[in-house]
């Protein structure tokens, strides 16, 4: 028998169980403690990630939802779930790749600020239903003129755009958002209300009123008596006849990084050096750490948080591209160095980078950058030597990071 670990209501393991309905193979997924069991040596055997889902089968252990899926479709040809011809069997992995690096990256950052599992931030919110509307309008237009994503019968890739949506159609596309997509929604319901799908998922319940992003409150200052005469006395003052005054243009609010206190680091020099370094780049560190202001900067690791899902070296590229074009409103306050790395045994790319920062937080780049809601962030420790190396690697290594190879990098200056 075959056993999947993974939390309660992962839809990544949907996908694997839905399969596993058409295809009547039996998988069992017994009751998993994250935090706990995915650190053990026996599951770090199976998947040294720690992560879920992973599939343990007769032969061994499967990582990565969308392998696991793939596994358990091809166990039968005759249910077609792969595809029938080459060429479907082509689409089928096209229209699962799109979803992978297209569809994902656009709802997750939306769908995971709305629930807190991200921080507070309108403009990932934003940014994400306007993706989001523009990719699905593309399913729509397909859809318009095919029964199913590949053919006229249920193939994985239905199964998995479907479980991609499920959670969003349920929590975050009401019915306004819906309205322009109706052949998207035709395939969607005529998907979840197949059995097979119907005996994981159960009743599918559609979005009706969209969860809204809450903000923390913010606190109530308390009013003085000073301020409260204050106001009467303008009160009175208004109520005399006063001779119209033009109001002076008001002046565009600086950028709350201009308003901190001045800083010994002067940033464009910091570029130049670090542009000028043509060899030895590892020697640019001792002129950094001499400049640096730990007073008045900060500097932080990313690390993207859909990695296994960055199957192609240019979808990824184009990740890393978009995200430096979004920071454009920092480049008098950042610098920065994102990296796409490969192991010789990897699956996948992996994104990481370094950021040197004004001030203490990374919230600006937050407020700015949409995409960034897509990565998690480290401050770096300046005390600790691992820190130190790793930054120094991030920013100045050339062919390999972490025993992973340097597929290419772009800096941000």
């Amino acid at each position: 028998m075959l056993v999947i670990y993974s939390y309660p209501g992962n839809c990544r393991v949907m996908e694997a169980l839905i399969a596993a309905q058409y295809n009547q193979v039996e998988v069992s997924c017994p009751e998993f403690e994250m935090g706990k069991e995915n650190k053990t040596e026996a599951f770090l055997k199976m998947n040294p990630n720690g992560k879920v889902p992973t599939l343990k089968t007769p032969e061994g252990a499967i990582f990565e939802s969308t392998a696991i899926a793939r596994y358990i479709a091809r166990m039968r040809n005759d249910t077609g779930l792969m595809g029938v011809t080459f060429y479907q069997q082509a689409q089928v992995d096209q229209w699962i790749d799109w979803s992978n690096t297209e569809l994902v990256p656009a709802l997750n950052p939306w769908l995971y600020t709305i629930r807190g599992y991200l921080p507070p931030n309108p403009k990932v919110v934003e940014q994400g239903k306007q993706n989001t509307k523009a990719l699905l309008a593309i399913l729509n237009k397909w859809l318009a003129e095919h029964t199913f994503l590949v053919g006229e019968r249920i193939t994985l890739a239905d199964i998995i755009m479907v479980c991609q949506l499920f959670y969003p159609m349920k929590f975050i596309m009401d019915a306004k958002y819906r309205a322009p997509f109706p052949s998207l929604m035709r395939w969607f319901l005529t998907c979840v209300n197949q059995p097979q799908f119907k005996a994981v998922m159960g009743p599918v319940d559609l979005c009706e009123k969209a969860l809204e992003l809450v903000m923390p409150k913010k606190e109530k200052k308390t009013e003085k008596k000073e301020e409260k005469k204050a106001e009467k006395k303008e009160e009175k003052k208004a109520a005399k006849e006063e001779k119209p005054v033009e109001e002076a243009p008001k002046k565009p609010a600086k950028n709350p990084l201009e308003l901190l206190p001045p800083t010994t680091l002067d940033l464009d020099n910091w570029k130049r050096v670090y542009s000028n370094t043509h060899s030895d780049f590892y020697s640019v560190m001792d002129k950094f750490w001499a400049m640096y202001d730990a007073a008045g900067w900060s500097l932080w690791f990313c690390d993207y948080m859909y990695n296994d899902e960055n199957k192609k070296g240019f979808m990824t590229a184009n990740l890393v591209s978009g995200f430096i074009q979004r920071c454009d409103e920092l480049r008098k306050y950042a610098f920065g160095n994102m990296s796409i790395l490969k192991g010789e045994n990897d699956a996948f790319f992996t994104i990481k980078g370094a950021w040197l920062m004004r001030g203490d937080s990374i919230q600006p780049m937050l407020d700015s950058n949409p995409d960034s809601a897509s990565y998690t962030w480290k401050k770096v420790d300046i005390n600790n030597e691992a820190d130190k190396k790793e930054l120094a690697d991030l920013w100045c290594a050339s062919e390999t990071i972490d025993g992973k190879e340097i597929n290419s990098n772009e800096v941000f200056k």
